[in-house]
């Protein structure tokens, strides 16, 4: 049963890879060219067929020159044997590079398309799917594609063509062999296929195996500290060693069947031989002495070729494998269009950052439950609206919703009275700029990270930078707003790369504005300033911050309390704060976020006028709901401490 289970277990097909992988890999390598190939292949086999031959009657007119004499041009013969040697040659390098380059050609389709399935994938897929996985698609199997599969196939087709020149060339010197050659190539047939079968499922264990060995170190390496602080060092070493044996147990017994197969097709092609030999001996009165020894010679070469033919073509399949698992993320779900051209909204749409809610359910996968459950409300133009509730409440899942990262199944979201479920998702993410918790800087440049689309001046950035007191810090690197940005943004400071993702924010002028507790992870410094920037340059947005302290909303115009999925609450702080039965009271006096011992809450609360006003006027109303007259100790104390300080007036 997989409900409730987040990691779903890696698709596996069965069987042999499947007509359509072929087919669409021969697309992608170009119909003309793979039928072109195939031409060039047979011509090359029948210069190389006409070749021993020619050599076989330059031998025989040899041989009778020196039994009886009779003379002969023997620079013909050599020009003649030149001649099919050069054609050889050409065919072969016209042959490899035509196949080298289509094969080129396929795998940019191929890595292309995938990427293209991958990146518009929803948010959903990349829930469930460790990244290893991903990893070990465009790493070990893009490889297979790109390198290792065209060198399969044309070692495949060579021995294949090679194999039929040779049985065509016996068939017509010794058309008696053919009697023999079937019973054995019948035989030959089943061994291939009972081999194929079980090799192409033996690679796909190796693959499958693979990937826990990539997810386990991608994990190890993101959570070495954890590692290291708990001293598990060995426990992770030890977990890696038994998914490397578990990968090396499949890949032994993929050799060792090699082997198995070897064995049996030596036993063949020594039928094979054994057979010429015989009737060499016996119609030597039929067939020449230098055809004889052609045959022979070619019968000896049958061993090879068999053998050649079944472990590249097995091989072949499997590097076919990769293909089928790189194909398969082009039928990955996918996110709605980016852009609808009839659905296109006003170029200064939002213009008042009005957002209604209608009813929205929403779930993250199909078999679970819903997480909103016809949640409807409206925050007005310029609202400042934190979002607060216990852990599960659904406060996230609003904002999922609101940039459409997992799409509602019921309901309407409205941003100025346009139904954003209907818009392109470029048109509803490019209007509505975000603060994440976590601050993400991209490898590039200052510039690329706070202007990706190229959409702003020099000057604009600098300014953007100045309001958030990061003029002077960039102004010192080298090369300025150029200046490299290492992966993560490893090269700046949590707090500084927070502060640049609000410049981010700042340079888009948005109407709407969605911060997930934008503070979580600086200092108190940082904090003050993150906020104060906030308060002052997006005054005039509609700003949504989703609270995971309370007493970073205290400020906020109207406060919207979120439990299991349905709106508990939603009104402004003085309101909930005067209700004795209300949440976000509780949640208030719990989090003790504004008691005088919470240095941190204090400096928040001390640096707005706002949240101070709030207070206040909870005091003048004796906290409101039926609880007396007396405030809370800790909140009556912390308004007497907003008094002496002047931050509110004494009445």
């Amino acid at each position: 049963d997989s409900k409730g289970k987040l990691m779903i277990k890696e698709d596996q097909e069965v069987g042999q890879v499947t007509g359509t992988v072929y087919l669409n890999y021969i697309k992608a390598y170009g119909v003309v060219s793979f039928f072109a190939l195939i031409l060039f292949w047979s011509a090359e086999q029948a210069v190389r067929v006409l070749t021993n031959w020619y050599l076989s009657q330059w031998t025989q007119a040899e041989m009778d020159y020196m039994a009886t004499g009779e003379s002969f041009d023997r620079y013909a013969y050599v020009g003649g044997y030149l001649g099919f040697a050069f054609g050889f040659v050409a065919l072969t390098s016209a042959r490899s590079w035509m196949n080298l380059l289509s094969a080129l050609h396929a795998s940019k389709v191929i890595h292309w398309k995938t990427l293209a399935g991958l990146v518009r994938a929803p948010v959903l897929f990349f829930d469930v799917t460790p990244v290893g996985r991903i990893l070990n698609r465009f790493s070990k199997d893009t490889d297979d594609v790109d390198f290792l599969l065209s060198m399969s196939m044309s070692e495949f087709g060579n021995c294949i063509m090679q194999l039929l020149s040779t049985l065509i060339f016996l068939a017509v010197i010794q058309p008696i062999l053919l009697a023999g050659i079937v019973p054995i190539m019948g035989i030959y047939y089943i061994m291939q296929k009972y081999y194929r079968r079980s090799f192409i499922e033996m690679q796909r264990l190796d693959a499958i195996s693979r990937s826990p060995i990539y997810s386990h170190f991608s994990e190890s390496l993101a959570g070495v500290e954890t590692i290291r602080a708990y001293r598990l060092e060995t426990a992770f070493a030890l977990s890696s060693d038994h998914k490397v044996d578990a990968n090396h147990r499949a890949y032994f017994t993929l050799k060792m069947a090699g082997e198995w197969l070897a064995m049996r097709l030596d036993i063949l092609g020594a039928s094979i031989v054994f057979l010429t030999a015989i009737l060499a001996i016996t119609r030597r009165d039929l067939v020449t002495v230098s055809l004889a020894a052609l045959t022979l010679s070619e019968a000896l070469d049958v061993t090879l070729f068999l053998k050649s033919a079944v472990t590249s073509g097995a091989m072949f399949e499997t590097r076919f494998n990769s293909v089928e698992r790189l194909t398969a993320y082009w039928d990955l779900p996918q996110e709605k269009p980016a852009e609808i051209e009839d659905r296109k909204p006003d170029d200064d749409w939002p213009h008042d950052g009005v957002i209604e809610y209608e009813d929205v359910w929403m779930r993250y996968r199909p078999e679970l439950d819903p997480v909103l459950k016809g949640v409807s409300f409206t925050i007005n133009s310029g609202d400042k609206v934190g979002i607060v509730g216990r852990t599960g409440s659904g406060k996230s899942s609003l904002i999922v919703t609101l940039f459409r990262l997992v799409e509602p199944y019921e309901g309407r979201i409205l941003l100025d009275g346009v139904n954003i479920l209907e818009l392109g998702l470029n048109d509803v993410r490019g209007r509505i700029a975000a603060i994440p918790q976590d601050p993400v800087l991209f490898s590039g440049s200052v510039r690329t990270n706070l202007d990706p689309y190229d959409k702003h001046s020099d000057v604009e950035i600098w300014e953007a930078l100045s309001h958030v007191n990061l003029k002077e810090v960039v102004a010192g690197l080298d090369g300025g707003i150029s200046a490299t940005v290492a992966e993560n943004g490893d090269n700046f400071s949590v707090g500084q790369r927070q502060l640049l993702c609000v410049a981010r924010a700042l340079l888009r002028q948005p109407r709407v504005l969605v911060a997930d507790e934008a503070t979580a992870s600086v200092d108190s410094e940082t904090d003050s300033l993150i906020q104060k920037t906030i308060r002052r340059e997006f005054k005039q947005c509609t700003v949504v911050t989703i609270a995971h302290r309370i007493n970073t909303i205290l400020d906020s115009t109207k406060v919207l309390v979120m439990d299991s999925g349905v709106v508990a609450e939603y009104d402004t702080v003085p309101t909930l704060m005067g209700r004795a039965d209300s949440s976000f009271r509780k949640m208030v006096l719990e989090s003790d976020a504004t008691t005088p011992s919470n240095s941190r809450a204090n400096s928040r609360a001390n640096s707005r006028a706002n949240s101070s006003q709030n207070l206040a006027a909870m005091a003048a109303s004796g906290g409101g709901g039926g609880g007396g007259s007396r405030l809370p100790k800790g909140l009556n104390t912390f308004v007497k401490r907003l008094q002496d300080e002047g931050e509110v007036d004494k009445k």
